[in-house]
């Protein structure tokens, strides 16, 4: 009667841990998640595009560092211009190389760290198809929320509600 209560106690042993198995890979799959960097490993394959106010009389500037394993930016932003600006963009690509729109709708966050020197206040947008207004060769009609974030000379983590 031993040996049966020992292969029984073992048979439920075993259930325990496949069934806690396989309950963490369902709460795995749950949260989707996806890196960007380094970029040579993201599955959603990207450039870098910068841009500033030159073309509007401006002098401001922007200098990519580093756009391999982190988003290594510097910006100079100068005041002659009445609206001066400077930007980093993330552009999908295909395997070509030509930028594409990438589905991001399965995803409820985007998170990240910055730091910036001088502390400063960015602001991220991202840009978005409404199916009622977006005309593919109009990049006015695209929707872009955008959000205000304040970072300064310390890493700080940001996470950004994409619903």
């Amino acid at each position: 009667m031993l040996a049966f209560y020992k292969k029984a106690l073992l048979g439920l042993t075993c259930l325990l841990v496949i069934s806690a198995l396989v309950g963490y890979v369902c709460l795995q799959r749950t949260f989707l998640q996806l890196s960007l960097l380094p970029a040579q490993q993201s599955d959603l394959p990207w450039i870098v595009e910068s841009g500033d106010d030159v073309y509007w009389g401006g002098f401001s500037s922007v200098k990519i560092n580093d756009a391999s394993y982190s988003l290594d930016v510097e910006m100079n932003v100068s005041p002659r211009v009445e609206h001066p600006f400077a930007s980093a963009s993330l552009v999908f690509t295909d395997a070509t190389g030509k930028p594409v729109l990438a589905n991001l709708s399965s995803f409820q966050t985007i998170s990240f760290s910055a730091k910036c020197v001088p502390a400063n206040v960015l602001t991220f947008s991202v840009v978005t198809v409404d199916e009622k207004i977006t005309d593919p060769d109009d990049q006015l009609s695209y929707r872009s929320p955008s959000v205000f974030f304040s970072c300064d000379e310390n890493w700080n983590a940001i996470e950004l509600d994409l619903t």
